[in-house]
């Protein structure tokens, strides 16, 4: 079973919690932050896919534990301290995160600097959470107004 994600963001000079409903239907990518060369890279790497991933209503969010920000033209927000990323990979320089429409973990690489997550299997997982989940009547909760006669 999946478990709900949650994160605290900072947004100037307050942090904010953000729910899983918030959330859903993202590619999570915790990163350094800017001053990161690997990191930079696979931020590169992640702007490439981005646009495959819109069409299937999936989008990328970038989480950085540096203040400075990376200006690609994806979401980006700072979780100082890589306490969010220890929550989901121990061990780990950062990770892509996939998570379903009902912002449960439907997929977690980690990624150790210089490497790069196995984008097929990221791809994959995108494909799923945005085509093929909403169309499986066994992924998708029931309505609560559903008879269950």
């Amino acid at each position: 079973m999946r478990s709900a994600v949650t994160l605290d963001v900072v947004d100037g000079d307050r942090t904010e919690r953000w729910p899983s409903w918030r959330l859903r239907t993202r590619v999570l990518v915790f990163l350094h932050g800017p001053s990161c060369e690997a990191c930079a890279r696979l931020l590169d790497q992640v702007s490439r896919r981005a646009p495959r991933w819109r069409p299937w209503g999936v989008e990328a969010l970038i989480l950085r534990q540096e203040a400075a920000t990376f200006d690609k033209g994806l979401q980006e927000v700072q979780v100082p301290g890589g306490e969010a990323l220890r929550r989901w990979i121990e061990h780990a320089d950062g990770a892509v995160v996939v998570l379903d429409r009902q912002g449960s973990v439907a997929g977690r690489w980690p990624v150790r600097h210089p490497e790069s997550p196995d984008w097929h299997e990221v791809d994959e997982t995108v494909r799923w959470v945005g085509v093929q989940e909403p169309e499986c009547g066994t992924c998708a909760p029931e309505p609560a107004w559903a008879d269950r006669g």
